[in-house]
């Protein structure tokens, strides 16, 4: 991560960080941002043309002891004796459905975009025009 601040806005910081390119720090800061990220310390330097200050801190790494498993629901788990069971009761659930399954399940299903199984436009217009198609009269 690089922060530019332009030096005509802050000219008191052009002498104290001349000495870091003087020392070679830019050429370091490089070095470390290709090799590992979070392995240097954070690092100030001018720029090649000396117009920009340039800053590098990594983000620092989040400690494994310190994270915490993802939650889970163990709601439904906690109802049947086993994984089975659960599996056997939700497809149940949802195979005595009176509308069938929703455009999102189905997609899911045949690993499909929810647009396959959208009914198109033309579609609907036709079932309009069959609902109300005119009775033939024999007078006219």
């Amino acid at each position: 991560m690089a922060v530019c601040v332009s030096l005509r806005q802050s000219c008191a910081l052009l002498n104290r960080f001349t000495v870091l390119v003087l020392n070679g720090s830019c050429s370091r800061m490089t070095r470390a941002i290709h090799k590992s990220s979070t392995s240097r310390p954070p690092s100030v330097c001018l720029s090649p043309d000396k117009n920009t200050i340039l800053c590098w801190h990594p983000e620092p790494e989040f400690p494994y002891e310190y994270t915490q498993p993802l939650p889970r629901a163990k709601t439904e788990l906690e109802e049947g004796d086993s994984v089975l069971k659960v599996q056997y009761l939700l497809d149940e659930k949802l195979k005595n459905r009176p509308d069938g399954p929703t455009v999102p399940e189905l997609a899911q299903l045949f690993h499909t975009t929810r647009q396959a199984f959208r009914r198109r436009q033309r579609h609907e217009k036709k079932i309009e025009l069959r609902k109300y198609k005119p009775k033939d009269r024999e007078g006219l």
